[in-house]
């Protein structure tokens, strides 16, 4: 049977091929013109704001690093500006640094937040750090990252034990003060290990602190779950190459 449709002519597909062709280099051209004009336009703003934030972070400083005027004292932490401040290099000139000062990295945007820098930054100097989670939290989440380094202790419970010895510690839930839970939504080991029954919504590790439970022998058999990706330990161990256990013995 002979078919009801006519080819096209040669005049409608070179039509449509100059349509395509068309569109695509006026899509090239409006997406090149766009990305060089915010080209020439954004470094000039990020050139502009760094040189106010560097202006603004060296006014005042002598030539080691140290504040010479009340302002920058006022404006920023001593801490701050003694960790963001050049090191001199206890070997001298690095070929890699093309130096003999090291500057340590630490945010642009962290000077643009002197009330929760000079926060983050207040702390006894060699003592234990602060349980301020949540004022870190916040200073990451505005750009201050990385964070500056502070030169205490990381916080720790007032009432701090020792982990459990060795097999002992593997499957036995620690105390409760081996973790400053402040950050967390779960302020004990007990509200972990009862995830499973109170949290809502998926998540594969719910059941996770609960090593009286499903997790101690979770690894020690097969479950036959369609699309599990997981091992036995019997079965990681035999991956090993017999003949590397021939050498390490």
């Amino acid at each position: 049977m002979d078919s009801t449709h006519e080819p096209k002519s040669l005049s409608t597909n070179l039509f449509y091929l100059f349509l395509l062709l068309s569109t695509n280099l006026l899509t090239l051209f409006l997406s090149s013109t766009f990305y060089s004009s915010s080209c020439s336009l954004n470094p000039i703003s990020t050139t502009t704001t760094f040189t106010k934030s560097t202006s603004r972070s060296t006014n005042g400083f002598d030539g080691t690093g140290n504040p010479d005027t009340p302002q920058a004292t006022i404006d920023l932490p001593s801490e701050f500006l003694a960790f963001s401040s050049g090191q001199v290099l206890p070997l001298g000139f690095n070929a890699n640094f093309n130096s003999d000062t090291f500057h340590p990295s630490v945010g642009q945007a962290c000077t643009r937040f002197p009330d929760e820098l000079s926060r983050f930054m207040t702390y006894k100097v060699n003592g234990s750090c602060p349980d301020d989670e949540l004022s870190a939290q916040k200073l990451l989440l505005k750009g201050c990252e990385p964070l500056p380094r502070r030169r205490c202790r990381p916080a720790a419970q007032p009432d701090y034990v020792e982990p459990y010895p060795l097999p002992t510690s593997l499957w036995t839930t620690p105390p409760n003060s081996s973790v400053v839970w402040t950050a967390y939504t779960c302020k004990d080991y007990t509200c972990l290990i009862n995830r499973k029954k109170t949290q809502k919504g998926f998540d594969d590790c719910k059941d996770c602190f609960d090593l009286q439970g499903r997790e101690s022998n979770r690894w020690a058999s097969r479950q036959i779950i369609e699309g599990s990706l997981d091992f036995t330990i019997d079965e990681v161990l035999a991956a090993k190459n017999p003949w590397n256990n021939q050498n390490w013995a």
